[in-house]
């Protein structure tokens, strides 16, 4: 493989691990877990097999060794992650459970109650997810509360998105909150 293109595959390896591993305001993401956890397996293992050729390309010099150095350090863990991704990611996710969702205007916004056992509380968490281009998403969180009993999702006749539990309201969402 010749320099530029070795050179161009590592630098998009790590974008694409990058991406793979943010967690920002506003994740875009696969509306497939499969797809996800797919993503995160080539993103890992492209970064060392990136080093890998990009150090094949320097052709015997000081950089090949530097190059495939890093490849071995990136290998150690990376390489493992995927493999736990591969055997996991049949299994649900049990510690993030799909309350209510609600279609509008804006997006689907989904209520999801987090319980990963002893280390943290029952907390609702309410997202909005946009889709894009058929099999993306962007997953914006809109509104979290901890230690909460499962709830739903209700539109009022003005439009605005209600968590609501046994017909109390717990939390309506703000123009400031629809418009993130």
């Amino acid at each position: 493989m010749k320099l530029l293109p070795a050179a161009g595959f590592a630098v998009a390896s790590m974008i694409a691990f990058g991406l793979a591993m943010s967690n920002g305001p506003g994740d875009l993401c696969f509306r497939s877990t499969t797809l996800n956890h797919g993503f995160v397996v080539l993103a890992a293992w492209c970064v060392p097999a990136s080093l890998v050729a990009l150090g094949q390309a320097l052709r015997k010099t000081w950089g090949t060794w530097v190059m495939m150095t890093l490849a071995a350090v990136t290998a150690v863990p990376l390489v493992p992650l995927g493999l736990l991704v591969l055997m996991f990611s049949s299994f649900a996710d049990e510690s993030f459970a799909l309350l209510s969702e609600l279609p509008t205007e804006r997006g689907l916004y989904r209520l999801y109650q987090s319980n990963c056992g002893a280390t943290c509380s029952n907390d609702l968490v309410l997202q909005r997810d946009v889709e894009m281009f058929f099999i993306f998403k962007r997953a914006t969180p809109v509104w979290n509360a901890e230690r909460q009993d499962p709830a739903e999702l209700r539109l009022t006749p003005e439009g605005n998105v209600q968590v609501v539990r046994d017909n109390w309201v717990v939390h309506t969402l703000t123009p400031e909150e629809r418009q993130r």
